[in-house]
């Protein structure tokens, strides 16, 4: 239940144009430094999958530039927002390769009620979820077959 709740107030929080910010915007900055502190080791600084830990991996971390061009040009907040918090298991994420960032994201200074944790959570994806639509690139041309 809480969660529904959560990804309630996620919904609301989209809906509100938040995540809808330019590419140099607070939630945005937020998010890339989120991003840096969560993300950037095995997904890359540039969100390409090439971060320092990458290769040490079992699964190749996501190109995250391509989300959306994965997506025949769509970007999903709420889908996206949800494989972040890792609690819904995905195809995307095969096993439990990636953690369950919604654990980590609510955890921080003040009163470590449930609440504030999930209200942490939602603020931190929501930031993460503006950093990566900011980043998104056009799809990459396909590999030239060799002759």
């Amino acid at each position: 239940m809480k969660h529904l709740i959560s990804f309630g107030l996620l919904g609301v929080l989209f809906s509100s144009g938040v995540a809808y910010a330019g590419p140099t915007s607070p939630i945005v900055e937020r998010g890339k430094a989120l991003y840096g502190q969560y993300c950037g080791s095995c997904h890359g600084p540039g969100g390409t999958g090439d971060g320092v830990v990458a290769e040490s991996l079992k699964v190749k971390p996501a190109d995250l530039t391509q989300i959306a061009a994965r997506r025949d040009g769509a970007y999903n907040d709420r889908e996206i927002a949800e494989i972040i918090d890792g609690r819904l298991l995905t195809k995307v994420h095969g096993g439990r390769e990636m953690p369950v960032w919604g654990d980590y994201l609510g955890e921080g200074p003040g009163r470590a009620n449930s609440q504030n944790k999930d209200l942490r959570t939602i603020h931190r994806i929501a930031a993460l979820n503006a950093y990566l639509k900011s980043i998104q690139q056009p799809a990459k041309p396909a590999p030239a077959a060799t002759p």
